[in-house]
């Protein structure tokens, strides 16, 4: 098969790629492929296909990147306009936010959270298990328990302006 080098190399090794197209830098200041599209241009700048013709890798006329399988990128990968995932997504390390984090549905975390600032609901919520309240627990309005409240404390409790409503029986052990 014939192969086509284009550029300079300094070793035999380099020559021995295996591949049909070979470009080699021929200062260290120089840009290695050079593409301008031309004006109302709509035909894709770049384009990479299998053997069926379907895209591997495109960069269209407006600089828009798409591959048809996972990139892998082996340092940081800046994207400043942001991204949009249309499946779900695995983050196999530290996911570090600078900015708020919001999800248009439902959150799911599947250890423990831990929301240093604290967290306002503005809407009703509901947590399956045990709520451990290691402070004070405030109410800014009504707090309501459906089932059995139970309160240990060595402390003497207060209720002022009215402020404890009980439909039932209280029971008190002292």
């Amino acid at each position: 098969s014939l192969s086509i080098f284009v550029g300079t190399s300094t070793t035999l090794a380099n020559l021995n790629t295996g591949a049909l197209f070979n470009l080699f830098a021929t200062s260290t200041d120089g840009t290695l492929v050079f593409a301008s599209t031309t004006l109302a241009q709509t035909g894709d700048i770049l384009r990479f296909v299998d053997s069926t013709n379907s895209p591997l890798f495109v960069i269209s006329a407006e600089g828009a990147l798409s591959a048809s399988t996972t990139g892998a990128f082996g340092e940081l990968l800046t994207l400043d306009g942001g991204f949009i995932s249309s499946a779900s997504s695995t983050v196999a390390g530290t996911l570090a936010v600078q900015d708020a984090i919001s999800a248009s549905s439902t959150i799911s975390i599947g250890g423990l959270a831990t929301l240093d600032g604290g967290f306002v609901s503005t809407a009703s919520s509901s947590i399956g298990g045990v709520l451990t309240v290691t402070d004070h627990l405030s109410a800014s309005s009504t707090l309501s328990v459906a089932d059995v409240l139970t309160v240990d404390a060595t402390a003497t409790s207060s209720f002022t302006a009215g402020g404890l409503s009980v439909n039932g029986a209280i029971d008190v052990d002292s």
